[in-house]
C-alpha cells in the first residue's frame, strides 16, 4: 500500500476531499464539486482529470442545461473497481461485491452452522473466496468490508465480541484477511454498516436517523446531519435497562428482545422455535416490540431526529410486531416520531462502501 504523496499536503487533502465527494454522491459534476470543497475552478478541474486518466471516474452523458467549461457528469468507475462486503451474523453470512459506482453485481448467502473461531474465519474466507471467482479479471478489488455484530476496536481492526463464538473474542481480523488476500480491509459494527445503506439508497446526506437492529444482540447506529456519531465507539442503548428494580438491579432492552433473551423469556433453547411458530409465543413477542418500540422513542428524544428506522430477524415478517413497536414508540413520545420498519437494509453494501471511503480517506491507493 502506497501513498499517492508521501506527505499529506495540500494536494492529497484535495484529491481524497473531491474523490470521496464522487463516491458518495455516485453522480455529481465539477461544480458541485466545487460548491462542496470550495476550492478553485482550477484545482477542481486538475483533480478530475487526475481521476479520469487514473480511470477511477468517467464522463457520462452531459448536463441538462448546463453551460460553460465541465457540463458532464462524473460517476465512479463500478466497472474497473469493485469492493467486496461480508455481513458476519448469527443468522448466517452475506456477501456482496459492489462497483464503486454503487451497483451491486453479486450476492450469496451461507448459512452459519458453527460455533468455534475456526469456523467463522473458515466461512469468511469461504465468501471471499466466492466473491473473488465471481470477479475474476474483470474487475480489479480495491477493499473488503466486513460488517460484525458485536463489537469493533475503535481503530477498525480488533473484533472484540461475537456471542455465537465466544473464542473469536478479542481477534485481529483486519489483519487476518489482509495477510492472507493482500487487500485494504476495513471491520465495522454491523449497524453502522445498515446505516450506511440507508444513507445511500434511502436517505440523504444530511439526515438525522437512527438505525436500530434486532438480532442476537440490539444495535443501534446513530447520524446526525449526515454526520455518524460512530467514532465515539458502539451506541449501545441495547443495555438501556426497561425495568428497573428498587435494589439497583433491572433487565435491558436485551433480557427482552434480542434473540437470546426472547428465547430464555420463552424458556425455549432456540429462537427458532419461536420464530416457526409465532402465535404460540405472542405475549413474549408483544412484550419485545413494546420495549423496543419504548427505547426507540427515547433515543429519538434524546437525538431530535428526523426518522427512526428498525430491522431484524427478531422482527421479520411479523406484522404485528411491526405495528405493537410503532405505537409504542409514538405513544412514548413526547415529540413527533417518523419511524417505520425496513427488513432489507443490507450491511455487506454498507460494509463494502465504508471499506472503500476510509481507504480513500487513509490516502491509500486504489
Amino acid at each position: 500500500m502506497e501513498n499517492y504523496i508521501d506527505n499529506h499536503n495540500n494536494s492529497q487533502k484535495s484529491f481524497k476531499r473531491i474523490f470521496s465527494f464522487i463516491i458518495e454522491q455516485q453522480k455529481t459534476t465539477r461544480r458541485a464539486i466545487q460548491k462542496y470543497t470550495d476550492y478553485s475552478w482550477g484545482s477542481v478541474s486538475s483533480v478530475v482529470s487526475l481521476l479520469l486518466d487514473k480511470g477511477y471516474v468517467i464522463e457520462t452523458e452531459s448536463v441538462k442545461n448546463g453551460v460553460g467549461r465541465g457540463t458532464s457528469y462524473i460517476i465512479p468507475n463500478g466497472t474497473k473497481y469493485v469492493t467486496i462486503g461480508i455481513d458476519v451474523n448469527s443468522i448466517g453470512f452475506s456477501s456482496s461485491v459492489v462497483g464503486i459506482d454503487g451497483e451491486v453485481k453479486y450476492k450469496q448467502f451461507y448459512e452459519y452452522l458453527g460455533d468455534t473461531k475456526d469456523y467463522v474465519i473458515g466461512l469468511l474466507f469461504e465468501a471471499i473466496d466466492d466473491a473473488i471467482h465471481f470477479i475474476g479479471n474483470n474487475s480489479k478489488i480495491v477493499s473488503i468490508g466486513v460488517s460484525c455484530q458485536g463489537s469493533v476496536d475503535l481503530t477498525h481492526s480488533i473484533f472484540q465480541r461475537f456471542a455465537f463464538a465466544k473464542d473469536l473474542s478479542n481477534c485481529n481480523l483486519k489483519e487476518i484477511v489482509e495477510n492472507k488476500y493482500g487487500v485494504y480491509t476495513f471491520i465495522e459494527h454491523d449497524t453502522n454498516c445498515l446505516l450506511e445503506d440507508y444513507l445511500s439508497n434511502y436517505g440523504s446526506a444530511t439526515s438525522s436517523v437512527c438505525i436500530a437492529r434486532a438480532v442476537s444482540g440490539i444495535g443501534f447506529a446513530i447520524c446526525v446531519n449526515g454526520q455518524s456519531l460512530e467514532e465515539f465507539g458502539t451506541i449501545d442503548f441495547g443495555r438501556v435497562i426497561v425495568q428497573p428494580n428498587k435494589d439497583g438491579k433491572g433487565d435491558d432492552l436485551e433480557a427482552y428482545a434480542s434473540t437470546e433473551g426472547i428465547a430464555k423469556r420463552a424458556k425455549v433453547n432456540d429462537f427458532n422455535i419461536i420464530n416457526n411458530d409465532r402465535e404460540k409465543y405472542r405475549d413474549v413477542l408483544n412484550d419485545a416490540a413494546f420495549y423496543f418500540g419504548a427505547t426507540l422513542a427515547n433515543v429519538n428524544h434524546i437525538f431530535s431526529l428526523e426518522e427512526v428506522i428498525f430491522t431484524g430477524n427478531v422482527i421479520g415478517n411479523d406484522e404485528t410486531m411491526v405495528k405493537t413497536i410503532i405505537d409504542a414508540a409514538k405513544r412514548f413520545s413526547k415529540k413527533e416520531i417518523n419511524i417505520r420498519y425496513i427488513s432489507d437494509l443490507s450491511a455487506t453494501f454498507g460494509a463494502a462502501k465504508l471499506s472503500l471511503i476510509n481507504k480513500i480517506d487513509s490516502g491509500i491507493k486504489l
